[in-house]
């Protein structure tokens, strides 16, 4: 949980419930990979979300040696990963350190933050289906403890 947009959403969890144990609700999109547009979602609390960021890591990691001779090796990273992007060195800003593991200064995925269920429900009813764009595929995933499972 050591990714930027994690730790203030649960901040504002904690701000919004008046409780440690506070649960999060955030959906990740990555856009037009593909032909595809990508949606993670997380929701739980502490405990909950450190497992599930670490199943994704790891789902993300093995599909990453069996798709070794993918096109889209690029493609199979987290919603966590981030990379510089390069544009400091033109604003006279120290670069990133590409070998430091924490936060860089860009990702693909854009990250939303919801104060509730039925907040995030609303966001994702606003996700086109298939039948509205049949060259597009929107994949809709939840993040668990258990693992990555598609929504169908």
């Amino acid at each position: 949980m050591e990714h930027t947009s994690i730790k203030r959403a649960f901040e504002n969890a904690k701000n919004r419930e008046n409780t440690d144990d506070a649960s999060i609700y955030m959906i990740f999109q990555r856009l037009a990979l593909c032909f595809n547009d990508i949606y993670y979602l997380l929701i739980g609390n502490k405990e909950q979300v450190a497992k599930a960021i670490e199943k994704c890591y790891e789902q993300t990691e093995q599909n990453k040696k069996e798709d070794w001779d993918s096109d889209e090796i690029r493609a199979l990273e987290t919603p966590f990963d981030t990379h510089c992007e390069g544009i400091c060195i033109t604003r006279g800003i120290k670069k990133c350190n590409y070998h430091d593991k924490k936060d860089k200064c860009a990702s693909k995925w854009f990250h939303h933050e919801f104060k509730s269920q039925n907040e995030m429900q609303e966001y994702i009813n606003t996700i086109p289906s298939r039948l509205e764009h049949p060259f597009v595929r929107f994949e809709i995933w939840n993040m668990t403890e258990h693992g990555l499972f598609k929504q169908k």
